[in-house]
């Protein structure tokens, strides 16, 4: 959709905005507008939630005529709306979602949240992302069979991966008990190390005492002599 046609679509709502105003408040009469805008208003007024009798004295019409009016706005409002600007809205409520559905978890992580606060943004977050899946089935985007066909691959895959742990099991018992081992043998040797590291350290330190104890005797005995 071009700039221009969305500047001209956004001139005509804001148009209909203010004419339904102008019957709400009885300042224009119904039958001074044109019976396509009167059916643009009716709708208008029944998505904020106006009941059929509500936009019949608002309009000066019986509710037939309401529904009919609703009725065939709906039914224009859905030739208008070609299949780009369907897919370019659902893109856009996609984009919105995920904005969504990340900032929640991002503020889970937050720092100084208690941990009732961290549960309820995770489990809104989960609530955005099943309201947003649950869109795209009504309007036709995702396939509640094709959705299925996944889960029962996703168990299979599961399955198959399970059976691989199963069979790997073995071999990682293997694995586990010679890297204990390993570190069993490393551990012995550091200790025998450092057993013979302070044998020669205490051989060495008893030589050095006795060297000392030497030459002092020596140095006495010259001494007496003199």
């Amino acid at each position: 959709m071009s700039d221009e046609e969305k500047a001209k679509n956004m001139e005509v709502r804001n148009s209909i905005f203010e004419l339904a105003k102008q019957l709400e408040n009885k300042s224009i009469n119904p039958s001074d507008a044109r019976k396509g805008d009167l059916k643009k208003c009716a709708d208008l007024f029944k998505s904020r939630g106006y009941s059929n009798a509500d936009i019949a004295e608002i309009l000066d019409v019986d509710e037939k005529t309401v529904q009919r009016y609703i009725k065939d706005q709906r039914e224009e409002n859905a030739l208008a709306i070609s299949s780009d600007f369907q897919k370019q809205m659902v893109g856009e409520v996609v984009r919105d979602w995920h904005k969504q559905y990340y900032r929640l978890l991002r503020l889970s992580y937050s720092e100084g949240m208690t941990a009732n606060e961290v549960m309820k943004a995770i489990y809104l977050a989960h609530q955005v992302e099943k309201d947003g899946i649950e869109l795209l089935e009504r309007l036709g985007y995702l396939s509640k069979s094709v959705g299925a066909d996944d889960i029962k691959g996703a168990l299979a895959r599961e399955e198959k991966e399970e059976k691989v742990r199963k069979e790997l099991e073995p071999l990682n018992q293997a694995l586990d008990k010679i890297a204990y081992m390993q570190r069993n043998d490393v551990h012995m040797f550091l200790i025998r190390r450092f057993k013979e590291v302070e044998v020669e350290a205490t051989k060495m330190a008893e030589d050095i005492f006795a060297e000392n104890e030497k030459k002092k005797l020596t140095s006495s005995g010259g001494t007496a002599n003199a």
